[in-house]
């Protein structure tokens, strides 16, 4: 078989072409569009006769000699004509995924599959990696911080020496009795732990409360 025989054998008819899948796309070149779940995209005819050349041959290089063959009849096409069509088909291959067209430097172009699933799993288990260890980053600094904390100081305590009335005038001991109250009451709320020196009780007496000996006397 001659070349020319070759070439006419090999050049691609999209009208026969069957649809086939690529990523999350289907393609079918014979109504020169693609699919992505419900959604139909049209693409011109050479970026899919393109892709047909490259899909025929996955994983393996296509020079540029055989895509002007099989794509555009043998006719003769500036380099652009071909850059624009494996732009146009890198650019589908981003919406679908699952595949990449490279570029073999003084050969030509090859389809490869990727692992979609490869990607995000590896990215997960990053970023599950990345919470474990900010988690126990965060519950050893609480722990070690808690092992330095110092415990909380204990309320200062101050003892008050009830006044006392010399003379014994009922008014002068029940202002004295109210004194005690009333600065027992001011510390205690101030935060002070207050105690009577000679009971140790405390210092705080309701208002109007009479000791035994005041109660022996009014009797």
């Amino acid at each position: 078989m001659d070349r020319a025989t070759s070439l006419e054998a090999d050049r691609i008819d999209l009208s026969v072409e069957p649809p086939f899948e690529l990523g999350s796309a289907t393609v079918d070149p014979a109504a020169h569009e693609y699919r992505i779940g419900t959604t139909a995209t049209r693409m011109q005819p050479q970026p899919i006769k393109v892709l047909v050349a490259l899909h025929r041959k996955i994983g393996r290089v296509v020079t540029r000699e055989e895509l002007v063959d099989r794509c555009w009849d043998g006719r003769i096409v500036g380099e652009d004509v071909i850059n624009r069509a494996i732009f146009l088909l890198r650019q589908f291959a981003k919406s679908a995924g699952g595949f990449e067209i490279e570029t073999v430097p003084r050969a030509g172009y090859r389809l490869v599959t990727v692992e979609r699933s490869a990607r995000p799993r590896q990215r997960g288990w990053l970023y599950a990696g990345v919470g474990v260890a900010f988690v126990a980053a965060a519950i050893g600094i609480v722990s070690y911080r808690s092992l330095e904390r110092e415990p909380a100081p204990a309320a200062l305590a101050v003892a008050i020496v009830p006044f006392t009335a010399e003379h014994g005038n009922p008014m002068e001991r029940r202002l004295a009795a109210d004194t005690d109250e009333s600065l027992a009451r001011m510390l205690t709320e101030s935060g002070f732990s207050v105690t009577n020196p000679s009971t140790g009780a405390a210092a705080i007496r309701p208002r109007g409360h009479r000791s035994d000996q005041q109660q022996r006397r009014r009797c």
